[in-house]
C-alpha cells in the first residue's frame, strides 16, 4: 500500500520556489505547453491559500523535468535543480 505525501505544503514552501521557477522559466513557456499566466495564478492562489494546485503543480514540474531530461537534452540525470 502507498502512502501520501504533503504536495500542498511542500508547494506552500521550498518545492514552490523550485516549480515557479523551472515552470515559468523561459525554456519551459517557449515550448509553449503552458500559459503563463494560468501558471503563475496558479501558484499564486495556492502560495496563499486560496487554492489546493499541489497535485496539478506536480504533474506540470514532473513534465516540465522530464521533456528538459528527454526532449531538449538540457538537463541530465543528477543534475542539481536548484
Amino acid at each position: 500500500m502507498g502512502f501520501g505525501i504533503p504536495l500542498n505544503a511542500w508547494f506552500r514552501g521550498e518545492l514552490g520556489a523550485l516549480g515557479r521557477r523551472l515552470l515559468l522559466d523561459p525554456q519551459s513557456l517557449k515550448r509553449g505547453y503552458f500559459n503563463e499566466a494560468v501558471i503563475r495564478d496558479m501558484f499564486d492562489a495556492h502560495a496563499a491559500g486560496r487554492a489546493e494546485h499541489g497535485f496539478r503543480l506536480w504533474s506540470l514540474l514532473c513534465f516540465d523535468i522530464w521533456h528538459r531530461l528527454y526532449i531538449d537534452k538540457t538537463l541530465k540525470p543528477g543534475d542539481s535543480l536548484r
